[in-house]
């Protein structure tokens, strides 16, 4: 028989974590044998097919494949697609000779997107082996990640008559309720061969990960850790830099990391140390100071730029007041006027830098500094051109043009 579809919509109605089936088939089917033994086989074509799956997983585009059809056997002869733009090819057989369908496919893909929410991309290169019973397979192999970013503003503050959401856990995974995908079990090591960005209001910098995706289709679970790359951490009157971290996903609790995180900076002649521990959602901030301070008054150094030695009279309260309103008048305009969202680029905002309180001056006020990038980037290897302006430790106004040499 002669075999040609157009639409294979209601095939997603029979298979359980499939939302949408499409393309179009053409092939011959055959039947051999008696009535009380038939010997089915086929062979068919698949051109222009999409397969999408429940959750936030991509979906399968532009998909060709060929299948062949034995009486105790089918055979996936060519598998191939996109996930948002990148290749992904596969191949394998589904064995029901024994007692139960043994399913054996592998997957190749270079960076093919495994994740695409607003505020998060990903993309990896994907080796991997479905192996196994239907009715217990497993996903094993390595993703490879790159052009990761992850972009989800901070709130500093509730507008006026707004509320704010009760806080959550910040990773979700995917997760199928029912089928063969919900009891396959996960053995798939993530590890990075980019790193993966975290650019936002208030930090800009990247992670590396040496993570393993485990448990079942159901009920997956994220361990391992990922490791801070050089990261800025942006306060009012000071921008804080990394000098080590880790965030460890933990069996007990597999989408909620432990961060432990060291970072440095410098405001107003005090080298300021900061660590933050405990759960993402809700860590535990320790500030240290040479020559020493309290940490209160660390905390009001940082975001206000108000030495300790000095109390707070009218200028101290202009500076203060001037810092923090530059730092929150730059959040807003970069939420209203730069987007959101992983896709989204690098506004004109982001080529401003503000700093403040880093010494003192002579009349014992304070040091700013005020940059706009014209060209290269704001950091990593290479050159770049800066317009400034600044108010130095001898009161001094000066303007100019900075070049910045930074070598690998």
């Amino acid at each position: 028989l002669a075999l040609q579809a157009a639409d294979l919509g209601w095939l997603s109605r029979l298979l359980p974590g499939v939302r949408r089936i499409a393309g179009r088939i053409d092939g011959r089917v055959g039947l051999e044998g008696t009535l009380a033994t038939p010997q089915p086989s086929a062979r068919v074509r698949l051109a222009d097919g999409e397969l999408r799956l429940e959750g936030d997983v991509p979906s399968f585009d532009a998909v060709r494949a060929e299948l062949e059809l034995e009486p105790e056997r089918l055979r996936l002869l060519e598998l191939a697609g996109e996930m948002g733009g990148g290749p992904l090819e596969g191949s394998g057989e589904v064995d029901w000779s024994g007692e139960t369908p043994q399913v054996q496919l592998a997957l190749l893909g270079e960076e093919v997107l495994v994740v695409q929410q607003p505020t998060l991309r990903v993309r990896a290169d994907a080796d991997l082996t479905v192996s196994g019973p239907l009715a217990r397979m497993e996903l094993a192999g390595r993703l490879g990640l790159r052009e990761g970013r992850y972009t989800k503003r901070v709130e500093l503050f509730r507008r006026a008559g707004g509320t704010r959401a009760a806080p959550g856990p910040p990773i979700t995974l995917f997760s199928f309720e029912e089928g063969p995908l919900a009891t396959m079990r996960l053995d798939v090591a993530i590890v990075s061969v980019e790193p993966f960005r975290v650019e936002n209001n208030l930090v800009d910098g990247a992670v590396r990960a040496d993570l393993r995706l485990g448990g079942s289709g159901r009920a997956p679970e994220l361990l391992g850790a990922l490791f801070v790359d050089p990261t800025l951490v942006s306060l009012p009157a000071t921008t804080l830099e990394t000098t080590s971290g880790t965030l460890v996903f933990e069996r007990e609790d597999p989408l909620m990391p432990q961060l432990d995180v060291r970072l440095e900076t410098r405001v107003r002649s005090y080298d300021i140390a900061m660590r933050a521990t405990g759960p993402l959602e809700d860590p535990w901030l320790e500030l240290t100071s040479i020559p020493p301070l309290p940490s209160e008054d660390l905390l009001v150094l940082v975001l206000t730029g108000k030495p300790p030695e000095l109390s707070w009279d009218a200028r101290t309260g202009e500076d203060a007041a001037q810092t923090v309103a530059f730092f929150v008048g730059k959040d807003l305009l970069q939420e209203w006027f730069a987007g959101s969202g992983a896709d989204q680029g690098a506004s004109w905002l982001d080529r401003i830098e503000w700093r403040t309180g880093v010494d003192v001056t002579e009349s014992g006020g304070t040091t700013s500094e005020l940059l706009l990038r014209i060209s290269g980037d704001a950091r990593g290897a290479g050159r770049t051109i800066w317009l400034r302006a600044e108010n130095d430790a001898y009161d001094r106004v000066n303007y100019g043009v900075r070049l910045s040499f930074r070598l690998k």
